[in-house]
């Protein structure tokens, strides 16, 4: 086991665990994690808007490292990074994802690639099919995962010249929902009618790529083989690569972006480890940072389940977390083998963050129910020390 103190301080980050559907929490037994919460000095809470194309960690990332245009989640270059690609300074990207659009009784609604199974021999015989629409319009198209592909600008050759930005929902934010309102929306300054008009054009032109793409799949081989057919592509994460900001010496996650911004940034980048147990485990053999950054772990089992729309699901991953990280974490302070732990909770459009360390434990007369922290209740905003 590490000396103590051996670790930094650790921020973990869990995705979808503050659902929109309150109900979820009652009942849920998490003594540790609510110990947390009653015990931190202060609760800081960020809420975007309805609408934003955001969900709220991808929102929480891009802030974290830097990035403009945070709620609009610029995250493609560093996904593309994430799945071993390499992509240049100053490069726009964006991702191509297969999914499959439910026609309903009155609207049509996502299944994002989570949701549809999609084979890797079928994923490139859809994306040979598809790869001259991207052509035609200027745009390469690379897919270093088969089920993850990602376009941008070609730098040679013949072709069109490339549609320019746009903001749109990642299939994390779109998913179960009516597609209407998540689709390429222009990306412009507000009060300035001539780059409106100019998004409102380019809009279209990415709009017209997927409608394209639609009809080249729609008696493609691969659909007349399976249910439900793969019938569109989503684009979303449009950005441009940069430095982001370091944040963290370490990073452990599986997420494509979570992973492409510790890696752009400076940080190591390792898998998640399955526990606090197994992340003691691997401390020994990591180098000690210098500069005393911290670790972020993500955890990604909420977001899972709520993306399958599994409520039982989502309380089992919360009973884990609380197991397998909350528990541990709460002891680890309590013995001073951990400085500070920052949790991260966050729901479709917030976060709230909270940073405890081992001297907060001992201030009894801090007093919070997790109902309360986790709710929408302004007053869990701040607590006086």
């Amino acid at each position: 086991m590490p000396d103590i103190m051996r670790l930094p301080p650790l921020h973990l980050l869990l995705p979808a665990s503050l659902p929109d559907d309150p109900s979820l929490w009652q009942g849920l037994d998490l003594p540790a994690l609510a110990r947390l919460f009653a015990r931190a000095p202060r609760i800081d809470v960020v809420r975007g808007e309805d609408f934003q194309r955001a969900t709220g960690h991808e929102r929480w990332l891009a802030e974290r490292h830097g990035l403009d245009g945070a709620e609009a989640a610029p995250l493609a270059p560093f996904m593309l990074l994430g799945d071993g690609g390499e992509p240049a300074l100053g490069e726009a990207w964006l991702c191509v994802e297969p999914v499959h659009v439910e026609v309903t009784r009155d609207h049509l609604r996502l299944h994002g690639p989570h949701a549809i199974a999609l084979g890797a021999p079928e994923a490139d015989a859809l994306r040979e099919a598809a790869d001259a629409s991207f052509t035609e319009r200027g745009l390469r198209l690379l897919a270093p995962t088969p089920w993850r592909w990602y376009a941008a600008a070609r730098t040679q050759g013949v072709g069109a010249a490339a549609p320019g930005p746009f903001a749109a929902a990642s299939p994390a934010k779109a998913s179960g929902r009516s597609v209407d309102l998540w689709l390429p929306q222009p990306a412009a300054p507000a009060g300035d009618a001539s780059a409106a008009d100019e998004a409102r054009k380019t809009a279209r032109r990415w709009l017209a790529l997927q409608n394209e793409i639609q009809m080249v799949w729609h008696d493609h081989p691969v659909n007349d083989r399976r249910a439900p057919p793969i019938n569109s592509v989503w684009l979303h994460g449009y950005g441009r690569y940069s430095q982001p900001s370091r944040r963290y010496a370490r990073v452990y996650a599986a997420a494509p972006a979570t992973r492409g911004l510790a890696l752009a940034s400076g940080a190591d980048a390792a898998d998640p480890p399955r526990d606090y147990t197994s992340l003691l485990a691997q401390a020994d053999a990591v180098p000690a940072s210098t500069d005393g950054a911290p670790w972020l772990i993500e955890y990604d089992a909420p977001l899972a389940a709520t993306l399958a729309e599994d409520a039982h699901g989502w309380r089992e991953a919360m009973k884990a977390a609380e197991r397998e990280w909350f528990a541990p974490i709460l002891a680890a302070l309590a013995d001073g083998t951990l400085p500070e732990v920052t949790l991260i909770l966050t729901g479709d459009v917030e976060s709230r963050t909270v940073r405890v360390g081992r001297g907060d434990l001992r201030r009894f007369w801090r007093r919070r129910p997790l109902a309360l922290a986790v709710g929408n209740d302004s007053r869990a905003r701040t607590l006086p020390s």
